[in-house]
């Protein structure tokens, strides 16, 4: 096809010159050789440029015609950009939930190690918690109600291992298997009679086949567990064919451990456990949601009255503005430090 330029002559390199050359200032003609490529990208390039011309326009009208308005807004965008530059600057955000090692393939108690942990407290540190050695067992023997639970779990254990009777499936842990025997503490309070009835339903061999047995203690962490499993409540002639084990809430709520000190201390108990009934099945319960319980878990006043020791037996039990407690009766949070929430002194290392 043959070119032709706006005059219809043939086109060519020397005629675009000639036309050029000819020009009388009045205006230049150029053929579009790129099939209209660049009238495109030149009208874009206009549309572009023209938009923060007309967005300049109506800003000023704006603040023109609404002077107070406006700067409200740009009060309230200042404001809102500072307060997000010092949270970001004294609040930084916290990474949780962070274990760098492998746990996975862990054989005996000697695979574990406290040397290798990332970090102590679930707040990403070693100082804002007082977590027990996951790897040591620990009693809570300064608790009256402690060691009157501890013992009534023996004696459950006892009434099996005396009459001869298989145990299919052992509950052990902390306040929620406690609960499903109908105690807290040692007690039996009223409102637990119906998960006592519904437990024993489930979990009686003449009503359901399967005969179970709740071995739990409110308030337990792993090592208080794991002391427990070693004194009584896991004896030689024991030997249910499954262990069902719910731990953690009170390791990581109320010590404010960390996930990887509380995964150490739940597999501890999991190999004396294998160390001990090698045929055993373990079922390690997964834990219910804890977002709550990250600020702390106190407990409640019924749960360390106990601990007034100087003043149990004498009438009237604790004066009036006493706080002379064992701290170890109370959660680990530096928040739980007045006499609304708790006597002073009780956030100090306990026991």
């Amino acid at each position: 096809m043959e070119m032709t330029n706006v005059k219809g002559k043939p086109h060519n390199e020397d005629a675009d010159l000639e036309d050029l050359l000819a020009s009388d200032g009045t205006g230049v003609t150029v053929p579009n050789t790129s099939g209209g490529r660049n009238n495109k990208s030149s009208s874009s390039t206009m549309d572009f440029g023209g938009v923060l011309p007309l967005l300049s326009a109506h800003c000023s009208f704006l603040c023109y015609m609404y002077p107070k308005s406006i700067s409200c807004l740009v009060f309230v965008g200042i404001f809102g950009m500072m307060i997000l530059m010092v949270n970001l600057v004294f609040n930084p955000t916290e990474t949780y939930g962070s274990i760098r090692n492998d746990y996975t393939n862990i054989q005996s108690e000697y695979d574990l190690s406290l040397g290798n942990i990332d970090h102590w407290c679930i707040k990403g540190d070693n100082d804002s918690c007082q977590c027990d050695d996951p790897l040591v067992p620990i009693p809570r023997a300064s608790w009256p109600t402690w060691m009157a639970s501890h013992k009534e779990n023996r004696k459950l254990v006892k009434e099996f291992t005396d009459q001869g009777k298989s145990v299919d499936v052992a509950f052990l842990g902390e306040s929620l298997i406690e609960e499903m025997d109908g105690r807290w503490m040692g007690k039996a309070p009223e409102n637990l009679a119906s998960v006592a009835k519904l437990f024993r339903k489930h979990f009686t061999k003449e009503k359901s086949g399967i005969q179970g047995v709740a071995l739990g203690i409110a308030g337990d962490t792993a090592p208080n567990v794991l002391w427990r499993t070693m004194h009584g409540e896991m004896p030689d002639d024991f030997n249910p064919k499954v262990w069902w084990i719910s731990l953690g809430m009170n390791d990581l709520g109320r010590m404010q451990c960390s996930e990887e000190v509380v995964v150490i201390g739940i597999l501890r108990v999991v190999e004396e456990i294998r160390s001990k009934k090698p045929n055993a099945k373990i079922v390690i319960n997964s834990m219910l949601p804890m977002a709550d319980l990250r600020g702390g878990l106190t407990p409640l006043p019924k749960d360390y009255e106990d601990a007034f020791k100087k003043y149990r037996g004498r009438p009237g039990g604790k004066p009036k503005g006493v706080s002379a407690v064992d701290s170890s009766h109370f959660a680990r949070n530096p928040a739980f430090k007045d006499n609304k929430n708790g006597p002073k002194g009780a956030a100090k290392k306990g026991n």
